[in-house]
């Protein structure tokens, strides 16, 4: 998992090319971000309405992250994961910024 988690910061994947991973889509609107900098990497941790998961996105995988606030509908995409609370988000939308 910690291979995985340094392939993906780095924007590296951590699939061959035969054996890709599929990705979850979790939409919602957000009800909490914040801000998390760590080894030279500054990450938006956001939880959505009526959703208990905390969703880990770099700003690697986007800026939007950045410009995020509560109330804003977002589109999700998470690797799969043996965690059930903190995800890391592979790709993410910000349908609130136009």
């Amino acid at each position: 998992a910690e291979y995985r988690k340094i392939l993906t910061s780095s924007g590296q994947s951590f699939f061959d090319e035969e054996n890709t991973l599929e990705l979850e889509e979790i939409t919602g609107v957000v009800s909490r971000i914040g801000v998390v900098i760590a080894d030279d990497m500054t990450y938006y941790d956001i939880m959505l309405e009526n959703d208990n998961r905390c969703f880990t996105v770099s700003t690697d995988v986007s800026r939007a992250a950045a410009l995020t606030q509560p109330g804003d509908s977002v589109i999700i995409r998470v690797y799969p994961s043996t965690e059930d609370y903190i995800l890391r988000a592979a790709e993410f939308e910000n349908n609130s910024i136009k």
